[in-house]
């Protein structure tokens, strides 16, 4: 049953005769697979222990960055007040808040730096105002998480909303506090 000769093996012959039924106690060794499929001509019937199997490789799809949608809906979810919605909406917000949170943008114009720090997991709803520390909505557990961009080992947790804002306010009076010495 080599693929280049032309004739059968007596194996393979034996499977290609149209009237006869295969019984594999006759065979001195098992018939491969590759060998009759060659043929065209059914596979003999093993035991499963015997069937040829292959290894099968999963392909998984690389992870797909969280969109900006994706981000309003789970800092949403928090229900913050309407201010921190609109810095998605608005390029700059009253009293120029814009300074102090807003989208991380720099995740959503170069999605494929997402990955590293989101694990695929969790999801960037905020940061700083200049891309220092993001904000990230962890849902699986059900908490916010402010990582710092250039350690990301650094993880400050918040249980709720309220010690998010309360460290927000804690970092505008310390900024106010710089400006006025």
């Amino acid at each position: 049953c080599d693929q280049g000769s032309a004739e059968l093996s007596p194996r393979c012959t034996e499977y290609a005769r149209k009237d006869s039924t295969f019984d594999p106690t006759q065979l001195e060794k098992p018939t491969s697979a590759i060998e009759c499929s060659n043929y065209r001509v059914p596979y003999p019937k093993t035991k499963p222990s015997h069937r040829l199997t292959f290894p099968v490789r999963r392909i998984e799809s690389p992870p797909m960055p969280f969109s900006r949608e994706h981000a309003f809906d789970a800092l949403a979810r928090w229900r913050p007040a309407p201010v921190f919605l609109d810095s998605y909406r608005l390029k700059q917000l009253s009293e120029h808040l814009d300074i102090y949170f807003g989208p991380p943008e720099e995740f959503f114009l170069a999605p494929d730096t997402q990955f590293h720090y989101t694990q695929d997991r969790i999801v960037p709803i905020l940061d700083n105002g200049n891309f220092d520390l993001v904000l990230f909505d962890d849902p699986n557990v059900n908490q916010l998480l402010y990582l710092s961009i250039e350690e990301p080992a650094v993880v400050t947790r918040f249980y709720n909303w309220q010690q998010y804002l309360g460290n927000l306010l804690l970092d505008v009076g310390e900024s106010c506090d710089d400006h006025d010495s």
